[in-house]
C-alpha cells in the first residue's frame, strides 16, 4: 500500500479550487446499457474476472456496500488515502456528483467537477484515492452500490472529510427538473 500526498488545508483549497468541465485525471464515468423489459429494466453492472471489474480492470473488489440517502441530502466531501471506489448508480436517479482532486502530484490538482446525472442511464463511477467525492440527492432518495478495493477497518478507517459547504452552499444545487 502507498500513501498519496494530499492537499487538505481548507484555506489553500478555497484559494485554488476551480470548477471545470475538463475531467479529473483517473476519474471515470462509465455509462451502462439499460435494457427495458415488459416489467421494468435490466442492467448488467459488470462481469468479474479474478475479482476485477471489467470496465476498470486494475480495480480488485474487496468489499461491496449499499447506501440509501434521503431526498434533498448532501453527502460531501469525503476522501481516502488508500481506497479507490467504484459507484453503481442505477437509472431513475437524479444526483449531482462532485469530485475534487486533492492529489499533490496530479496534473489536475485543485480541479473540481460537478456532474449531474439526469436519471436516464445507469453508470459506474471510478474514483481513485486522493479524489474527494460526494453527491446531492434531488427530490427523491439516492441509492448507491459501491465497490471498494479495501476492506473497511473500524479501528483505523481510511475515511476523511472536508466540510460539505467549504466551497459554498450553492455548489450542490441540483438543476430544477
Amino acid at each position: 500500500m502507498y500513501q498519496t500526498t494530499l492537499i487538505e488545508n481548507i484555506t489553500i483549497l478555497k484559494k485554488n479550487c476551480q470548477l471545470s468541465s475538463t475531467p479529473i485525471r483517473g476519474v471515470k464515468f462509465i455509462k451502462l446499457a439499460d435494457h427495458q423489459t415488459s416489467d421494468g429494466s435490466f442492467c448488467e453492472i459488470s462481469r468479474l474476472t479474478a475479482n476485477r471489474l471489467n470496465p476498470v480492470p486494475h480495480f480488485i473488489v474487496k468489499q461491496i456496500s449499499f447506501s440509501k440517502t434521503l431526498a434533498g441530502i448532501i453527502k460531501a466531501w469525503h476522501y481516502h488515502y488508500h481506497q479507490d471506489d467504484v459507484w453503481y448508480i442505477s437509472n431513475g436517479q437524479k444526483l449531482a456528483i462532485g469530485t475534487l482532486d486533492l492529489r499533490q502530484n496530479s496534473t489536475t490538482l485543485y480541479r473540481m467537477n460537478i456532474t449531474f446525472l439526469n436519471g436516464k442511464s445507469s453508470h459506474l463511477i471510478y474514483i481513485p484515492s486522493g479524489v474527494a467525492h460526494g453527491y446531492a440527492t434531488s427530490k427523491t432518495p439516492g441509492f448507491i452500490i459501491y465497490f471498494t478495493n479495501q476492506h473497511y477497518n473500524s479501528r483505523s478507517p481510511d475515511e476523511h472529510e472536508l466540510p460539505w459547504d467549504f466551497l459554498g452552499k450553492g455548489l450542490w444545487q441540483t438543476p430544477k427538473r
